[in-house]
């Protein structure tokens, strides 16, 4: 996952641009990335951000209890995947995987083992009056490595605790603003499986 600091500084409401990672079953989910939004952190910088879901209410990062934080000082590049032993879902960063912290399998009721769908993207919002911010580095996603960001080395783990590569025949690209942002198509290169995404912004409505 590519990281960039787009300007959303345009405008007065309520702003957000970033990239996620979620996973989630029926009601209940995990989701992380990164988030820019004045409106959130009072400043224009890039923050790793995560948030969870149960039964309708959701928390963001460690504002309500669930995230057992067991270490602090990480960095961005984070893998999240279910404890084989114990069913807590942990949240690991880097090449080794140094664990962050987990989500208890407690919390969850459906979530307890696995996830029936896994997205990765980027997210904007603005208000309706307002256009909307960039996504990703601000270019659209045909203009490729350099400028467009992206996602690449895409996997998931299996029932027998494995990294593997998601089959592409179940993935679908998802855009509901052709106009201002765009993804690419789903493939294969010599970082993995990934894709481009993003655009300036400036749509309303």
């Amino acid at each position: 996952m590519s990281v960039y600091e787009p300007d959303v500084s345009a405008g007065k409401g309520y702003r957000f641009t970033g990239a996620l990672f979620d996973m989630n079953y029926l009601n209940e989910g995990i989701l992380l990335g990164w988030m820019l939004s004045p409106t959130v952190t009072g400043d224009n910088y890039v923050h790793l951000y995560a948030e969870w879901g149960i039964r309708g209410k959701d928390c963001a990062n460690s504002e309500c209890p669930g995230f057992v934080q067991v270490r602090s000082d990480f960095a961005f590049g984070a893998i999240l995947r279910p404890d084989p032993k114990t069913g807590n879902w942990w949240l690991n960063y880097g090449k080794e995987g140094t664990p962050v912290g987990y989500w208890p399998k407690s919390i969850f009721t459906h979530m307890t083992d696995k996830a029936n769908e896994v997205s990765w993207g980027g997210y904007v919002h603005s208000t309706s009056d307002e256009s909307s911010p960039p996504m990703g580095s601000g270019h659209f996603a045909s203009e490729g490595f350099g400028k467009s960001a992206f996602f690449e080395d895409i996997n998931i783990v299996n029932d027998k605790n494995q990294f593997v590569v998601p089959n592409s025949a179940f993935c679908f690209i998802e855009n509901f603003n052709t106009k201002c942002y765009t993804m690419s198509k789903i493939g294969m290169n010599k970082a993995g499986l990934g894709f481009f995404f993003g655009g300036p912004g400036g749509c309303r409505g």
